[in-house]
């Protein structure tokens, strides 16, 4: 069985004997494209746009928190898992972890833009806790360090073994403030 297509006349009746191309469709702004020279470049740029976003809003809350340091502390410690293990930002410190001997600009400018301001926000928040009576005096000079310390543990096993066993974010701060405000072992009177 046979079908035939409708026939169709040989010529226009009036042809457009120059015709205009369509025009270009105009960029979408959401996906600008941008050139980088290099990969360097690429990693300073993403770092430079995404560390304000970070820190800035903790900035004046430290200063005018009208809570306990304990509050403070737990208000910081939701927003930065919520940041750094709960966000995009996770992949730049894997880049950093695992490319910034090839990059040392790149660690330079992540340590003075992120490490160094989140750490220093930090030590802010254990110097207000010291001057409240809040946090033990002898405790304050690392502690800033051993503040953060489960936070990146947390974003670390979130981008190497969350495929294998996964751990909630609020189990991890859960988890954190536990053993940062009860610390989980028994006084041994004995040894004290």
């Amino acid at each position: 069985m046979f079908c035939h297509a409708p026939s169709v006349p040989d010529s226009d009746p009036d042809p457009d004997p120059d015709p205009e191309p369509d025009p270009a469709p105009e960029p979408d702004p959401r996906t600008t494209k941008v050139h980088f020279d290099d990969n360097e470049a690429l990693f300073l740029a993403v770092v430079q746009s995404r560390m304000p976003t970070i820190l800035e809003p903790n900035d004046t809350l430290i200063s005018s928190f009208p809570g306990t340091t304990r509050e403070l502390l737990t208000h910081l410690l939701q927003f930065m898992y919520g940041k750094l293990v709960d966000s995009d930002i996770r992949v730049l410190m894997r880049i950093i972890i695992a490319e910034g001997n090839k990059f040392p600009e790149l660690v330079e400018l992540y340590h003075r833009e992120a490490a160094s301001k989140g750490l220093s926000l930090l030590e802010r928040v254990v110097a207000r806790g010291v001057a409240r009576g809040e946090v033990k005096a002898d405790h304050a000079p690392l502690l800033h360090m051993t503040i953060v310390a489960p936070v990146m543990m947390a974003a670390i096993w979130r981008m190497t073994f969350d495929s294998q066993e996964r751990i909630e974010s609020e189990d991890f701060i859960e988890a954190h403030l536990d053993l940062l405000f009860n610390a989980p072992f028994e006084t041994d009177s004995a040894s004290s």
